[in-house]
């Protein structure tokens, strides 16, 4: 039997859940590291990634947000 996060893992990796970019010259993808979870498959050996990590601060929140009272 499976642990409650190896059923997570097994559940978000199904294809109704999963995006995979087909990358074209120019691409670029964001990502929403709180509330997603990403890897890179299928770069091929020699290939040059670029990664920026971009933080953004503020007082807006976007997507859900959980009211506590």
């Amino acid at each position: 039997m499976l642990s409650t996060s190896g059923r997570v893992v097994a559940h978000v990796q199904k294809p109704e859940f999963t995006y995979f970019h087909k990358w074209r010259e120019g691409d670029m993808v964001l990502w929403d590291n709180w509330r997603a979870m990403h890897c890179t498959t299928g770069t091929k050996p020699g290939i040059n990634r670029v990664i920026n990590r971009t933080t953004i601060e503020g007082d807006i929140t976007l997507g859900r947000v959980l009211k506590t009272e």
